[in-house]
């Protein structure tokens, strides 16, 4: 035998008769008799759950959120907001991830781009899309958070390119 820790994210509990007894909550039993229901409940630690979660798909540079319960698909980080192309280009990338269904967050804070880099580690969605100084040819990167890897690809094949990338993760 080997002790591990562990952490209860969920648990169930039985109540036994004490509140259908009060209700006179009755089934009947195979001899036509009424019997009080066997009651019970379940808990799930929703809190607990993202905790383990965290844990368990944390690194050093922060969260690797699983896609399925990530707070956002895609983070758009803009590396210069005095960038008019940047700007533009972002903002049309923003509208087609969110035409396409992606759920996303844009970091268009004035920050260095290293800075937003860490801190997009930090929040940990699955994809980070930059747009950079390839901005005036339309190009952006896509890095996947979870393999680390990186691709840059035109605008309009951005959507497509996802798709293939996101598939192929999973």
């Amino acid at each position: 035998m080997h002790l591990k820790k562990g952490i209860e994210v969920g648990r169930m509990v039985k109540v036994g008769t004490y509140f259908s007894e009060r209700l006179k909550s009755n089934v009947l039993d195979e001899n036509g008799q009424q019997i009080p229901i066997q009651m019970g409940y379940y808990e799930l630690g929703i809190s607990r759950l993202l905790a383990m979660v965290v844990e368990q798909s944390s690194d050093q540079q922060g969260i690797n959120w699983p896609a399925e319960i990530a707070p956002f698909d895609l983070h758009i980080v803009q590396t210069n907001m005095d960038d008019k192309s940047q700007t533009d280009l972002t903002n049309q990338v923003e509208k087609m991830m969110m035409e396409a269904g992606y759920q996303v967050l844009v970091d268009d804070r004035e920050e260095r781009g290293g800075v937003k880099f860490a801190d997009a580690d930090l929040i940990g969605c699955p994809v980070r899309i930059t747009v950079g100084n390839n901005a005036e040819e339309g190009v952006v990167g896509i890095k996947l958070k979870q393999t680390q890897a990186t691709v840059e690809v035109k605008q309009e094949e951005l959507v497509s390119t996802l798709s293939i990338l996101l598939s192929s993760e999973n």
